[in-house]
């Protein structure tokens, strides 16, 4: 591209500065959103440290746990500034967190694109700063991102994509300064940040590996230079992985993984295309999808992104080029979502699992637009992509405003998904006492003891708003309980035989039912001592334990 071409992409500095004020504007209606779900769990147990500790106690947040499914000390710190300024009921301070570390992704973004920039292109030079205004802006208006932003419980994709995003750029920039030290102390650093903000950026050490070992034309660096700066990151993500698995299997989130080898690529392949899905038409969006409602197609689409990864693989030991970074990107997100090492998961394809996988389309459309012989035709494409998804976004942040809207969105769109129906019978209609429509969607669950559970369920509240107040009924109260406990055993044993692993959210969204939610508490000890007692089944025995003994 000759320098006049690239001259285009200054003059409109301020377009693409207004366009990425733009996008980030179209997620302010995020402050008004409702809490959901999983935020009740996080944020509603009586958790003294997290609600009232003294700053003195901060070492506490490192040595135990604050839920009894994650080890996320980070993301659990900033919960704690929430309480402290905020108080316990103001939703809207927690989520103008979510926005102002959504702010702080935007800025790592723009870093991360205009180091790689200049890597790739030594004739970039003051364009840089313009190029990664236009990948900013993209990275922001995203839709994939409303769930991150919006939910509270999602504030570790957040805060684990912005960590991870300055990862890389300080790499980037200690590599092609040649300060190599300083930008591996200062990449192993907020890699660490990012590893305990949230499990799976363990991945970013392959962008980080992938800077310092195929961006070597623009570092005068032998190889012993570039071994070295992998030291540090290295070593953050070897004690990451240590300590996330031990948690899992302590906590039962690991679950085993007897099925066959075929049905395992098969689930990586149909997940695959899932995320791809959302990741390039990212409208309607949900809550939950299904990934085992498609039919061959995700053949085809993971065989394409495999031959395009090794494309990219092969280009960047020849010349380092944005696209290529992008599609590293992309596969790096996507890894541990992949399901081939299982872990329990509420949806095994998610918006909020696309957060850094956007920073690498990003980078593809940039590249691509800087292709287009006609600039400013590429730039006003780009204006129309950005404004699109901005709309898309805003429109689906007011769905988050309430839950109704929510609920009704994900019946419209996957009616006859099993998390759907989840959805509608926990926390629909048993909340509404429609217990006949409950009784109906738990009969056409496909699996039998998924319906055995929640058929026990719905019976113990319907039974529950009966008699709790009639003298004498607690010991009918504690058999249902306990026949609640027997069926939550059976199916968390049977569920991690499943090829889908997002059967596990039924009995995980039960198990916690029974801990927070006080119609399955009151009065009833009976209940409590029978889900306190080990399993034999792994998922079991791991995760209510883990309950039983956690902090809260």
């Amino acid at each position: 591209m000759t320098a006049a071409t690239l001259g285009h992409w200054v003059v409109y500095r301020g377009l693409f500065a207004s366009l990425a004020v733009l996008a980030y504007l179209a997620y302010l209606p995020a402050i008004a959103a409702t809490m959901v779900s999983d935020d009740n769990i996080y944020l509603s147990f009586q958790n003294r440290l997290l609600r009232e500790g003294h700053w003195t106690e901060l070492l506490s947040f490192v040595s135990q746990r604050m839920n009894p499914w994650e080890y996320l000390p980070v993301r659990d710190l900033t919960y704690w500034l929430d309480f402290k300024l905020y108080g316990t009921d103001d939703s809207v301070g927690f989520h103008a967190t979510n926005l102002f570390w959504y702010a702080i992704a935007g800025l790592a973004a723009w870093w991360v694109i205009r180091e790689l920039a200049l890597m790739c292109r030594k004739d970039v030079g003051e364009v840089a700063g313009p190029l990664a205004l236009a990948g900013t802006a993209l990275f922001l208006a995203h839709p994939a991102h409303v769930e991150a932003v919006a939910w509270v419980a999602s504030r570790k994709d957040v805060l684990a994509g912005s960590w991870g995003m300055l990862a890389i750029g300080a790499m980037a920039w200690g590599m092609r300064r040649g300060k190599v030290a300083l930008g591996s102390i200062s990449a192993g650093l907020m890699l660490l940040l990012a590893c305990f903000s949230k499990s799976t950026a363990v991945t970013q050490i392959i962008m980080l590996f992938a800077v310092v070992a195929f961006g070597y034309k623009a570092m005068p660096l032998n190889w012993r230079h570039r071994a070295g700066a992998l030291i540090v990151p290295c070593a953050v993500v070897l004690l990451a992985v240590v300590v996330h698995y031990a948690v899992a299997k302590q906590t039962g989130v690991q679950v085993e993984n007897p099925i066959s080898l075929a049905n395992v690529i098969e689930r990586a392949s149909r997940i695959t295309y899932g995320l791809l899905s959302l990741l390039l038409v990212p409208y309607p969006l949900g809550l939950y999808h299904d990934v085992y409602d498609s039919g061959i197609e995700h053949w085809f689409a993971s065989a394409a992104w495999l031959i395009l990864l090794c494309f990219a693989i092969i280009r960047l030991m020849r010349t380092p080029e944005l696209w290529a970074f992008g599609v590293l990107q992309i596969t790096a997100s996507f890894l541990l979502y992949l399901q081939i090492l299982p872990f329990g998961t509420w949806s095994l394809v998610s918006e909020r699992f696309l957060f850094l996988a956007v920073l690498g389309l990003a980078l593809i459309i940039i590249d691509a637009l800087l292709r287009l012989r006609v600039p400013r035709a590429a730039i006003w494409l780009l204006f129309m992509v950005v404004v699109c998804w901005s709309a898309t976004s805003w429109k689906r942040l007011w769905d988050w405003e309430t839950i109704p809207a929510l609920r009704e969105a994900e019946q419209w769109n996957s009616p006859d998904f099993h998390n759907t129906k989840r959805d509608i019978i926990l926390f629909e209609c048993n909340n509404r006492k429609n217990y006949t429509r409950s009784l109906e969607l738990a009969a056409s669950l496909p699996r039998d003891y998924q319906r055995d559970l929640l058929l026990s369920v719905i019976e113990y509240r319907e039974e529950y708003e009966k008699y709790r107040d009639v003298p004498g009924a607690l010991d009918l109260m504690c058999r249902l309980a306990a026949d609640v406990d027997q069926k939550l055993r059976i199916a968390l044993g049977k569920t991690i035989k499943e090829p889908d692993v997002s059967f596990h959210n039924i009995p995980a969204s039960v198990m916690g039912i029974v801990f927070f939610d006080r119609c399955f508490t009151k009065g009833s000890r009976t209940f409590e001592s029978t889900t306190e007692s080990r399993s034999d089944s792994q998922g079991t025995a791991g995760a209510v334990q883990a309950v039983g003994q956690s902090p809260l």
